[in-house]
């Protein structure tokens, strides 16, 4: 027996990239790296390996650094400079999402994604003295693949399938057991 389960994650639906909000999110014609997020038979017209990241923060090196400074010096501020992304639904909601193609050949290429979505700290107040604190977030892995068909006339179809793994913490194990015994 094979089950189908279908799983709605309302996360999946935030786009993250800059060219298919610009169209209207009808990216689903996008060829190349985005092809990842909204059709995976997009990513066989890759013509070369491809990586991106969003909304991914620098890495600690020398321009970090410099920036940190900076920031920490003429504004006093003292957080970290981390991108966040949709503040304005929540101070401390982002969304990071980051993805790789590599074209095997000229017909069949692969590519890897993964989306990370955290609406930052919950505070759970069960009784009047203690006040629970936890992080919960969404998270998708996605491998696809993708075959382009062979033309005589530059009139390519192509097909392509993803994987997805798709995990949501809503909240710890104990505060379960601890609401509902």
């Amino acid at each position: 027996m094979i089950y189908l389960i279908l799983i709605s994650s309302v996360f999946l639906s935030i786009y993250p990239d800059p060219i298919g909000v610009g169209m209207g999110n009808s990216g689903v014609a996008n060829p190349g790296i985005w092809s990842l997020y909204y059709n995976p038979a997009g990513i066989s017209f890759a013509e070369k390996p491809e990586f991106i990241t969003v909304n991914f923060p620098t890495p600690p090196g020398l321009s970090y650094l410099t920036g940190k400074i900076l920031i920490e010096t003429f504004s006093g501020n003292k957080e970290d400079i981390y991108p966040n992304w949709l503040p304005g639904l929540w101070n401390e909601m982002y969304l990071r999402w980051s993805g790789g193609v590599y074209p095997v050949n000229k017909y069949l290429s692969t590519g890897f994604s993964y989306t990370y979505l955290t609406t930052g700290t919950t505070e759970v107040y069960i009784d009047t003295f203690n006040i629970y604190k936890f992080v919960t977030y969404d998270e998708c892995t996605s491998f696809s693949l993708s075959y382009k068909s062979p033309s005589n006339h530059n009139l390519f179809i192509s097909t392509g399938i993803s994987f997805k793994r798709v995990f949501s913490f809503l909240t710890p194990d104990w505060l379960v057991k601890r609401i509902f015994p």
